[in-house]
């Protein structure tokens, strides 16, 4: 029977021969760095995992619009005001704000009043107000309207 070259019977076995005092200082060493390296990489996943739901949620937000509670919150808030409100999309835009396009105003309760017709609002919100979920306006931006009185 030929016998392996390049190694020693205890290494063919599985038996470790390491010095006495090298051995036991590289074991906790090697295990600090595979927690850390653990650790790392689950962060790093977390990361990863947020900043793409961030900007899924920026772009669906953008595109597609806001969702049926949010615009149903708006509406509501209008009519709070006094003003009846009809649009054909509500969306999120980064710099712009909350934009409704095909915007239709008219006065609640009223049979005769100002009727406005807007191509494009721009609702610029309070960032304070936002982080916590309210709906307050900074300013507001009419492009291409029309006012008609009954």
């Amino acid at each position: 029977m030929k016998r392996p070259t390049g190694g020693s019977e205890a290494e063919d076995e599985g038996v470790n021969q390491t010095g006495s005092t090298g051995g036991t200082a590289q074991a906790p060493r090697r295990r600090a760095g595979k927690i850390f390296w653990r650790i790392f990489r689950g962060v790093r996943v977390t990361g990863l995992s947020v900043a793409l739901f961030v900007v899924v949620t920026g772009f669906f937000l953008n595109k597609i619009g806001l969702p049926e509670f949010v615009k149903r919150r708006v509406v509501e808030q209008l009519r709070q005001k006094g003003w009846e409100v009809q649009f054909s999309r509500l969306r999120l835009r980064w710099y712009r704000g909350i934009v409704a396009e095909h915007l239709q105003l008219q006065r609640t309760n009223q049979l005769y009043g100002p009727h406005l017709f807007v191509e494009e609002a721009q609702c610029r919100l309070k960032h304070k107000a936002f982080e916590h979920l309210d709906l307050h306006a900074d300013s507001l931006t009419l492009r291409a309207g029309v006012c008609s009185g009954r």
